[in-house]
């Protein structure tokens, strides 16, 4: 009997050493985020920096999460290596950081990630994890102008992927904007799916506590526990939480916290288990393969101008580009296999009304836009097909056109015109005259929309336009405002007409300037 109950003694002892081994084990760190300021001139309300690094520094801490806005005011890299480096630096070495705002004062957070370099995780990016004893601690990017944080980001994405991938109990995330001062819900209803436990924040310069919620902000027992730190040293109000670090215990299934002031008092403390059973383990691959793409891609396509012009409505943008070269754009949609390639063809119509058989322009083509060089008095109609990855191929999509006009040297001068070289002018000409009944023609056009392509200018004359002997219209080309050269919209017929234009000076001893004749056959 007494054997055995020496053994039994001796047992207990071993459980007993074992049980107080792990706990010692257990790591202990510190935070706070709203540091240093461009100033070693401490008040009792800013530039506090050195202050709470001497917490740090004595306190033997496994690792000291750096919560953001760490050097004012821009988070250049010399003020970093000047005041943050004096006190926080001292613990460099064992640092976590996250980017905050003032971070980005600097273009991309240069001064951050050159200071703190592989600490900070990948360059630009400002989100990586890291296990740390018993936890999983994941540090986030909350700039969400800078690194997108919404639903389907791939910093979203790469947090639900780093959780699931990564099931242990607890689980604590970092960041710097506390509460709603950036749009971080989608990132908090990640963590929050996963089961986490903890989030650390800054921004708003005080230390607060909540008890458990959700990702929107509403109490929940199954929630995590937000802990607002920005007492790092910058500033705070005369009226709130001094300055301070909070110091965390990260037990296998539970933590303590304690917040501590620059004074050695601690103001706030507490103890809480974490969610039972944590990030959830990953799902194990769906091995059913996918059902066969038999979907072809919807392709849609649409022309753009570097000279934009409007000829009295919706239906006639675009009609006309005055310059030899213009960029034609296509897209497409696939939403199973994706699109691989596109075909894209056109059909070519004179100023005569005389259609050319319509021609492949590019195949299997993977870009999505392309110059193409036509020729004055044409009509183009554009079309374009996609063909995804699975091999489909779509219908060929509707067409848009779009027209270059005639210039001035191709219509008959009757009068006294001169034709000069203008640079900027379209191709390079304008026909000038100040002779009253002038005229310019064009004999067995066909078209369905025509324009005119005109200069005006203070002083300038006026031209009425003829249609088979009727006027079309009475072109005033006398302007308030400098020279200045305009498409101006003369007719739109409901179907191809065939006839001879006239365009006739009916002002007296005003110069006119013609640059050229749209024709459109669509």
């Amino acid at each position: 009997m007494a054997l055995r109950t020496g053994i039994a003694v001796l047992a207990a002892f071993a459980f007993l050493a074992a049980a107080g081994a792990a706990a010692a084990d257990d790591p202990v760190i510190a935070a706070a985020g709203d540091i240093a300021c461009a100033s070693f001139t401490a008040t009792s309300s800013s530039c506090q920096q050195q202050a709470t690094s001497d917490l740090l520094v004595a306190g033997g801490y496994s690792k000291v999460l750096s919560l953001g806005d760490q050097q004012y005011e821009n988070g250049t890299l010399s003020d970093f290596n000047t005041y943050y480096e004096a006190s926080w630096g001292r613990v460099k070495a064992i640092t976590a950081p996250v980017p905050g705002n003032h971070e980005y004062q600097t273009s991309g957070a240069s001064g951050y990630y050159d200071y703190f370099g592989p600490l900070a995780g990948p360059s630009g990016q400002g989100y990586y994890s890291f296990d740390l004893g018993a936890w999983h601690l994941v540090g986030l990017n909350s700039n969400c102008s800078k690194v997108s944080c919404s639903a389907g980001s791939v910093q979203e994405q790469w947090l639900r992927s780093d959780l699931a991938t990564h099931p242990r109990e607890c689980v604590l995330a970092f960041f710097h904007h506390a509460n709603l001062t950036a749009p971080t819900t989608a990132l908090r209803q990640a963590f929050f799916d996963a089961g986490g436990d903890v989030i650390l924040t800054g921004h708003t310069h005080t230390y607060r506590r909540y008890e458990l919620r959700d990702a929107n902000l509403n109490a929940d027992p199954a929630g995590y526990r937000e802990f607002i730190v920005g007492t790092g040293g910058k500033s705070r109000k005369a009226s709130g939480p001094p300055f301070g670090i909070l110091q965390l215990t990260l037990h296998s299934s539970s933590y303590d916290w304690r917040f501590i002031s620059i004074t050695g008092v601690t103001d706030d403390s507490g103890s809480a288990s974490c969610n039972p059973g944590g990030s959830p383990p990953p799902p194990p691959p769906d091995t059913t393969p996918p059902p066969p793409d038999t979907t072809p891609p919807a392709p849609s396509n649409d022309l753009f101008t570097p000279y934009k012009v409007s000829l009295g409505g919706p239906a006639f943008e675009r009609s006309f580009f005055l310059r030899k070269t213009f960029v034609v754009n296509w897209s497409a949609k696939d939403d199973e296999s994706g699109v691989a390639n596109y075909d894209v063809r056109y059909r070519r119509t004179d100023w005569r009304g005389s259609s050319h058989p319509t021609r492949s322009w590019l195949h299997a083509t993977t870009t999505t836009g392309a110059s193409f060089r036509g020729a004055p008095g044409s009509t183009y109609c554009f079309s374009t097909r996609a063909r995804d990855r699975a091999g489909n191929v779509s219908p060929w999509s509707p067409r848009r056109c779009t027209a270059l006009p005639l210039d001035d040297r191709a219509l008959t001068a009757r009068g006294a015109w001169r034709r000069a070289g203008v640079s900027g002018s379209y191709l390079d000409t304008v026909s000038t005259s100040r002779a009253n009944r002038a005229a310019l023609v064009r004999f067995g056009v066909r078209a369905r929309r025509l324009a005119l392509v005109v200069t005006r200018c203070p002083g300038c004359g006026t031209v009425s336009v003829y249609w088979n002997g009727s006027r079309l219209r009475t072109v005033r080309l006398g302007s308030n405002l400098r020279r200045n050269r305009q498409v101006v919209h003369l007719a739109a017929f409901d179907h191809l007409v065939r006839g001879s234009i006239s365009i006739r000076v009916t002002s007296v001893g005003r110069p006119v300037a013609i640059d050229g004749l749209g024709v459109a056959s669509f």
